[in-house]
């Protein structure tokens, strides 16, 4: 990838980068802005030539920024860019205008300048799903870019943030079965959320209500399917159950009816009932 101001630096002139386009031996990505070789250029070579094109203050941004820290998948469309100052879109170029974007939220990735994957989410909080967010965080978590504390995520004033956002009901969740059964559970809208894979007596616990005492384990046979992970499962459900907690199991054939499984321990009902089993 080479730009115009450093094909001027190695001596050659733009008629000199032309010749090369003409000839097949350049692509022409953007204007000024040249692939060397070949055309086929995947994200990071898309990245790196947006932004040098937009010049040295651009910074990867929003979805191109979650993509290539690779918390969400590639998907087509332009690579966003965000400026200190608006500018209209080009072909291939999503511009946002921030002028609260600090050095201390920029990383260099790649080899490209990208905003730091907190101020990534928070720039995605406004525009994503709750589902979509949970996605993009619980693989940041796993991926080891960002912990449990969303306090250290960056705030900007006008903006909804990343903390605010977690404050309505975000969990992190490590497959996309979890996330599927949270979603059931915000559809019922009478239903508590629980914690998600909580540290509990030595295990983590899928899903967890502590008031209500219940631990929800789903199995994934992905992940469940071992020898290992099936005398792990039942080392952790025996300690569970010592301690005192209902736990229930469920598998993706029965996750359908996950709601109507739990809603009776959820009730008042069922608090009572699981307290008078746990003193039995």
């Amino acid at each position: 990838m080479i730009d115009l101001e450093q094909l001027l630096e190695l001596g050659l002139s733009e008629w000199a980068a032309r010749r090369r386009v003409a000839s097949g031996r350049w692509i022409r990505l953007h204007r000024g802005v040249f692939a060397v070789g070949h055309g086929n250029v995947g994200l990071k070579g898309r990245a790196m030539a947006a932004q040098l094109a937009c010049g040295s203050e651009a910074v990867i941004s929003h979805h191109s920024a979650a993509a290539l820290y690779g918390i969400r998948n590639e998907e087509p469309g332009p690579i966003h860019v965000t400026l200190p100052q608006s500018r209209s879109d080009r072909p291939g170029i999503h511009t946002h205008e921030s002028r609260s974007l600090r050095p201390d939220e920029i990383r260099i990735w790649w080899g490209v300048r990208v905003t730091a994957v907190e101020r990534t989410l928070v720039d995605l909080a406004d525009q994503l799903t709750i589902a979509e967010l949970e996605a993009h965080l619980s693989e940041a978590h796993r991926l080891s870019f960002v912990d449990r504390n969303a306090t250290h995520f960056p705030h900007h004033p006008g903006r909804t943030g990343l903390a605010a956002v977690l404050k309505r009901g975000v969990r992190m969740t490590r497959s996309q079965i979890e996330r599927r059964f949270l979603n059931d559970l915000r559809a019922a809208r009478d239903l508590p959320l629980p914690l998600t894979n909580h540290r509990l007596h030595g295990f983590e616990a899928d899903l967890y209500w502590p008031e209500h005492a219940l631990v929800v384990e789903i199995d994934d046979y992905s992940t469940h399917g071992d020898r290992l992970a099936f005398e792990r499962d039942r080392r952790k459900q025996n300690a569970y159950v010592l301690a005192g907690l209902g736990v229930i199991r469920l598998t993706e054939e029965t996750l359908s009816g996950g709601v109507a499984t739990v809603r009776p321990f959820l009730t008042a009902d069922g608090r009572r009932s699981t307290a008078t089993s746990r003193r039995g």
